[in-house]
């Protein structure tokens, strides 16, 4: 069951395809493999060996705030698979 229904019940559909949207999923990627990296270069080779696991954990912490804070601000409440919801109330 489709979620974005016009008036009269019907689906509706975007013109714009699916694959213009490449582009920012490849900088996202990247952005998160060069950070990544960096975290772990860090934990490994500049944290003192019995603090290596705490810098992993404050890093791998402020990813996880920073993953929920940018899912608060994606707001797109009608996706039924994620949700699990068909309704619009």
């Amino acid at each position: 069951m489709s979620t974005c229904q016009d008036a009269d019940g019907n689906p509706v559909t975007s013109s714009l395809n699916v694959w213009i949207q490449s582009g920012s999923y490849v900088l996202i990627a990247l952005s998160e493999i060069l950070a990544s990296i960096t975290g772990l270069e860090y934990a490994f080779t500049k944290a003192p060996k019995n603090m290596r696991s705490l810098v992993m954990a404050v890093f791998l912490f402020t990813s996880a705030i920073s993953a929920a804070i940018g899912e608060a601000f994606n707001c797109k409440p009608f996706i039924s698979a994620k949700y699990g919801r068909t309704d619009r109330s």
